[in-house]
């Protein structure tokens, strides 16, 4: 599987610099326009010094095709979270990039979390590889691969419970985006996950009577089934001004939160909604 990964990984980021190498790279965001082309779900970057703030999340150009931010709605949660994303190759057309989020969750952060009695912690790291292609001057491809690797801890009733879980998942995701003009475009962003795992080991202690105590070991994993083949498909609109920007959409599939990358094995109705701002 790892080997499988790192193939798809090599083909989405190297193949399509290979073909444009040739292509002189111009600034990411072009002077005529009115409204700069959209950045989610694209691989493309802001221009520096460029803010995007919005409700999900708040990202600055740190350089050019260097961006850096955070999901504040996880804040605002209790998890502290991160993002770094670099555009290895971007013009107003084209573009390749690699971005990686780290997310850390901890029970003594979580301020929604009551029970005293156990404790836990994880960390997740989802990295994306994202490519986007200019079909022609209206019609934008970016595909990719996506790979979120977790590792957690926690414990019940102090030591009389404890154990060790780790997953790992792998996306594909497809978005296609057609600008009607400068104001708004529509989009399908679509998901599908070939690949998931998720395993666990714990101890837990039994006091049978008060001279009798059992320690117990256990290990297992999740069937990947109900995982794997894991998809999802959302239509929206977006609508763009100079500063403001407003995505509403809806589909179905199986969720997944923004940055986390991972994917419910049930599926549901989805619901497409975010606005931002970009100064």
């Amino acid at each position: 599987m790892v080997r499988f990964i790192t193939l798809l990984v090599v083909l989405s980021t190297v193949f399509p610099t290979t073909i444009w190498a040739q292509t002189p790279a111009i600034a990411a965001e072009s002077t005529s326009r009115t409204a700069p082309l959209p950045t989610q779900r694209t691989a493309r970057t802001l221009a520096q010094n460029e803010w995007l703030v919005g409700l999900w999340r708040t990202q600055y150009g740190l350089l050019e095709s260097l961006d850096v931010g955070t999901y504040q709605l996880y804040l605002a949660l209790g998890m502290p979270n991160a993002f770094i994303r670099h555009a290895f190759w971007e013009n107003d057309k084209h573009a390749v990039s690699l971005n990686v989020d780290a997310f850390y969750l901890d029970s003594d952060f979580l301020w929604l979390y009551g029970d005293e009695a156990s404790a836990f912690w994880a960390l997740l790291i989802p990295i994306e590889f994202r490519t986007t292609i200019a079909a022609s001057d209206q019609l934008f491809l970016t595909f990719g691969v996506d790979v979120t690797l977790a590792r957690g801890e926690g414990q019940v009733d102090g030591d009389t419970t404890q154990g060790l879980a780790a997953a790992q998942q792998l996306i594909l995701p497809l978005t296609v985006e057609w600008e009607f003009s400068q104001r708004y475009l529509v989009g399908l962003h679509m998901k599908y996950s070939p690949f998931a795992e998720l395993v666990g080991e714990g101890d837990t202690t039994v006091q049978i009577d008060p001279t009798t105590r059992a320690d117990i070991q256990a290990a297992g994993a999740v069937d990947p089934q109900a995982y794997d083949h894991a998809f999802s498909a959302i239509a929206y609109v977006l609508f763009r001004w100079e500063t403001f920007n407003l995505r509403v959409g809806g589909g179905w599939g199986s969720l997944s939160l923004p940055g986390l990358n991972l994917m419910a094995a049930n599926r549901m109705p989805l619901v497409d909604f975010d606005l931002f701002w970009r100064f």
